[in-house]
């Protein structure tokens, strides 16, 4: 919001699970106080832009997320849940992309040790692939203790 031509794509495993986190990234745009919101040009189901010429958008993760678009934030969403062959074509569209610049969170509840996501987490791991990672356990989120264990 505060940087000129900021390009930031959200990649979901589907599309309705795309268009939730914008939900979730528009309640904060419309609880911010009034003298830093930006103003808005477009503002719809996966798209946010902002007068800057900065925009957020959002789509399902295909093979084809993303190519040809210049990205500065790339936020992929429960990237081990994306098919194995989309996951890894995916991949390897949209790395062009981030080597010019652009940036990467991954968030993803971990599937198999052998899919896209578990490549790059054990890179991560290891700091072979300039990436970092954060682990978040199920029971060190709040409200999350025995019963909840029990329940799932």
């Amino acid at each position: 919001m505060f940087t000129t031509s900021f390009k930031i794509l959200v990649a979901s495993r589907i599309a309705a699970d795309a268009k939730d986190v914008m939900k979730r990234i528009k309640f904060m745009y419309e609880n911010l106080p009034d003298f830093i919101r930006p103003g808005v040009t477009e503002y719809n189901v996966h798209t946010l832009n902002f007068d800057n010429k900065s925009e957020i958008y959002s789509e399902a993760t295909t093979e084809d997320t993303g190519r040809g678009r210049s990205i500065s934030l790339l936020y992929l969403d429960e990237l081990a849940r994306v098919r194995p062959n989309v996951a890894e074509e995916f991949w390897a569209s949209i790395m062009p992309t981030l080597s010019t610049g652009g940036s990467c969170i991954i968030t993803s509840t971990p599937d198999t040790d052998t899919d896209t996501f578990s490549g790059i987490w054990h890179g991560a791991i290891s700091e072979s692939n300039g990436f970092g990672h954060v682990e978040v356990k199920w029971d060190e989120v709040p409200g999350r203790g025995e019963q909840f264990r029990l329940d799932t």
